[in-house]
This record gives C-alpha cells, structure tokens and sequence, in this order.
C-alpha cells in the first residue's frame, strides 16, 4: 500500500512493505530448522532487510513488517503427503492436531487479512517487526 496522502496531517507519503516468511527462520519464536537451510537463509535476510527498510522508510510514513503464517490449506500439503505415501487431507489435519492450539488450519485469505491489517490506518504504527499469524503454532515449537 502506497498513499499519497495519510492521515490528518495531508503531508502526502506513506505506505506499507509486508514481507511473507516462514516458521523456523525466526529463532526468537520457533526452533531452528537444519533441513530448511536455503529457504530459511533467504527468508533470514529478508526479515533484516525487513527490520532495516522499517527504519529508513519511517520518516516516510512507511511501515515494514513481517508476517509468519502457521499451517495454510494449499497444494503443498497435498504434494508433501504423497511424497510419504499418506492422504492429503489426513496428513494436514494431523499436523494441526500435533502443533497448532486452535487446531485448525488457515486458509490463505486468513493471510491477506493481515496482510490488509498491517497495511491499514488501524496497523500503520506497527513496524519492524515479525508478526506470527499461525494460530498459536509459535506458542508449541
């Protein structure tokens, strides 16, 4: 979200960059992952690359963010559990029952809402930082 003008002030600028990682590069939330070595250091970067832009593009009414979604519904799961030979649905619902507390998965929209959260008026002092959305999966790893 780039504005031209925000808020009362009319003084034009403003905007939200909201990056999308993963569990296991944020060491202060979830343990780290050894088999996820090349995603996970890309994703490193760009949460501190993340933590930077929130610094410099702030006096531009620009806030930075990251988001950590837990288990979402999508092919992945599916191409994951043939893979070791299981259903699909049988083996995403067994990972949620094993590490999410709301025990239920998200859906990708669940994403774009915080997505539309941090890029808001309601979120638009939240920068710099790592916003777990995984319905407590951060809370259990």
């Amino acid at each position: 979200r780039m504005d031209k003008d925000i808020g009362d002030e009319g003084e034009g600028g403003g905007g939200s960059l909201v990056g999308i990682s993963s569990p296991g590069v944020a060491a202060s939330l979830y343990g780290p992952n050894a088999g996820y070595s090349m995603p996970g250091s890309g994703k490193c970067l760009m949460e501190y690359s993340m933590r930077i832009y929130a610094i410099k593009a702030a006096e531009r009414k620009i806030n930075a963010n990251i988001i950590i979604p837990g288990v979402v519904k999508t092919e992945a799961w599916n191409r994951s559990a043939i893979s070791r030979g299981l259903d699909g649905t049988e083996y995403v619902d067994g990972v949620v029952e094993r590490i999410v507390p709301q025990k239920r998965a998200m859906v990708p929209r669940d994403i774009g809402n915080a997505v539309a959260f941090l890029c808001s008026d309601a979120g638009r002092f939240i920068t710099g930082t790592v916003l777990p959305v995984d319905g407590g999966v951060h809370l259990k790893l």
